[in-house]
């Protein structure tokens, strides 16, 4: 049995270390004390990534033409087709190049990015150019390019110098995209004269990026120089 003197220690005792714990608690609240618990990990659950995406980051892909990408640092594109007699010829396929051309040429159209301007220029002996500037790609100008496209037919030489010469007269369009499949000869048969013409015209530097439908020889030299001259790109087609 203790004695009344160490029951008083004992509860002096328990009221000093009682206070000492409240003292302790920064919050100001009475909580009991929790006596760390070695040996045990905290249940963390680890941060989970994202799903990989294949989307492309761009908020709209360029246009595409023959699988190829064109970018365009002004947000628009001129395309200049060659609708001479030649591209009439099948030339060892089921279906002649015009309407293989045609075909591409639409599903090119149907990629444009909203936040595109655009505009066709069709060439033989003549230029024809779809509209007199360049428009913003919508539904509705999309539908009317491809009609526009459908409608064309084969005919005439071949006048690509004075053609890509009428786009580069848009100074603020910096990406031409031209299709051709012969020689130059209209209004002159000299590819110099024609590739000189168009490096004149240029002063904007845009680039000009060809595509040659079975190109060979002086007709495929004459394509990669117009390409190389302004810094685009030359893909053959065959």
């Amino acid at each position: 049995m203790k004695t009344p003197f160490l029951l008083c220690l004992t509860l002096l005792a328990t009221l000093f270390f009682a206070t000492t714990a409240r003292a302790q608690n920064t919050d100001g609240l009475d909580l009991p004390i929790t006596e760390p618990v070695y040996g045990s990990k905290p249940n963390v659950v680890p941060p989970v990534s994202p799903p990989p995406t294949t989307d492309d980051p761009r908020d709209e892909p360029p246009p595409v033409f023959y699988g190829e990408e064109i970018e365009s640092p002004t947000k628009s594109v001129i395309y200049v087709i060659d609708i001479s007699g030649s591209m009439d010829w099948a030339y060892m396929r089921p279906v002649s190049r015009w309407e293989s051309a045609r075909k591409e040429l639409n599903r090119s159209i149907d990629g444009l990015p909203s936040d595109y301007t655009f505009n066709i220029i069709a060439y033989n002996s003549f230029i024809i150019p779809w509209k007199n500037a360049r428009v913003r790609v919508t539904p509705g100008t999309k539908e009317e390019a491809k009609a526009w496209v459908n409608s064309l037919k084969p005919d005439g030489a071949t006048a690509t110098g004075p053609a890509v010469a009428i786009a580069l007269e848009d100074r603020e369009n910096m990406c031409i995209v031209l299709l051709t499949d012969g020689a130059p000869n209209a209004p002159i048969e000299d590819p110099a004269w024609h590739r000189e013409l168009i490096q004149r015209q240029n002063e904007q530097r845009a680039k000009i990026h060809v595509f040659g439908v079975d190109a060979q020889g002086t007709m495929r030299s004459f394509c990669q120089s117009v390409a190389s001259d302004s810094g685009g790109t030359y893909v053959d087609i065959n």
